[in-house]
């Protein structure tokens, strides 16, 4: 066979990867100065601290053994009035000591801080001028750009969808979704004539979101129904008992409100009754809740206005 013989593209492809492999090792190893920078700075910063508390620490020791020595010189001997002048010896030389303490801890605090300040302004002077390197260095590394553009390396820019394009898309897939959750549901009613297990397997696999999404989706059957049977409660729990030829008669009230309950109790069985010979449409289904809410507005004006 004959050896393959490289061409432009396959070149300029094999200089872009030697490209990006230099870039990776020049950031890497701006990352490594970094870190051991951080290491080198707490190394420093600890270091400083150990030397201070030791030094503390030493001081410290001299200051409590002069404390025990003040406490044993406290004997019940100096109550008398005859060593008085030695009581205030002892205390104007324990007071010394107690400002002394107080103002070694005072200096040593200031100069912790003072010393952690140095070296962190030492540090980012080291992490500055590191980047400042690193950056130098990355700018020499040849670009894509400068390889120059061969036939069909043209910049396609991608289309940006906007936020009309993107709430369609949404929708679509929520739509998808729903579509595959009724199926799921069908699925499932139609095992469940056969047994419950196969009804069991689907309903766990829905998580909660997709059970939300699948009852969301039957919106345009649970508005109906609701309208229906508010519009249902607010007839028979209120209106139809003010109404009654005469109204100020209650006889007449409590009769127009049994004629009313039969007649809709009637309407109510047929209905319900002629669900497998009729299947109405989604806009009969709409249309029946209105004319449900027309009756409540017309029999709650009569109530209303006795006309």
């Amino acid at each position: 066979r004959a050896p393959k013989v490289p061409t432009p593209r396959a070149e300029r492809a094999e200089q872009v990867g030697e490209r990006v492999g230099a870039q990776i090792q020049v950031l890497g190893a701006g990352a490594a100065l970094v870190e051991e920078s951080c290491a080198r700075a707490l190394s420093a910063a600890s270091t400083q601290l150990d030397a201070r508390e030791r030094s503390f620490q030493t001081r410290l020791g001299i200051w409590a053994r002069a404390k025990a020595k003040h406490e044993s010189a406290l004997r019940p001997q100096m109550g008398r009035p005859d060593a008085r002048g030695d009581l205030e010896k002892l205390s104007l030389t324990e007071a010394d000591r107690s400002a002394e303490v107080l103002s070694a801890v005072a200096s040593v605090k200031l100069d912790v801080v003072a010393g952690q300040v140095e070296l962190a302004k030492s540090f980012v002077s080291m992490v500055d001028e590191q980047t400042r390197a690193a950056l130098a260095l990355l700018d020499t590394l040849v670009l894509e750009d400068d390889l120059g553009y061969l036939p069909g390396d043209e910049l396609i820019e991608k289309k940006r969808k906007s936020l009309k394009r993107l709430k369609k898309l949404q929708r679509s897939k929520d739509e998808r979704k729903a579509a595959t959750l009724r199926a799921k549901a069908a699925a499932a009613a139609e095992e469940e004539s056969g047994g419950g297990e196969g009804v069991r397997a689907v309903r766990l696999e829905l998580t909660a979101r997709e059970r939300f999404i699948f009852l969301a989706s039957l919106w345009p059957f649970c508005v109906p129904l609701v309208l229906v049977y508010a519009a249902e409660y607010a007839l028979q729990a209120g209106v139809w008992s003010a109404i009654g030829f005469p109204v100020s008669s209650a006889e007449a009230r409590a009769e127009f409100y049994d004629y009313a309950n039969w007649s809709y109790q009637l309407g109510v069985f047929v209905s319900r009754s002629s669900g497998l010979l009729v299947s109405p449409s989604a806009r009969a289904l709409w249309a029946l809740p209105a004319l449900q809410t027309a009756l409540l507005a017309f029999f709650w004006l009569d109530a209303a206005e006795r006309f």
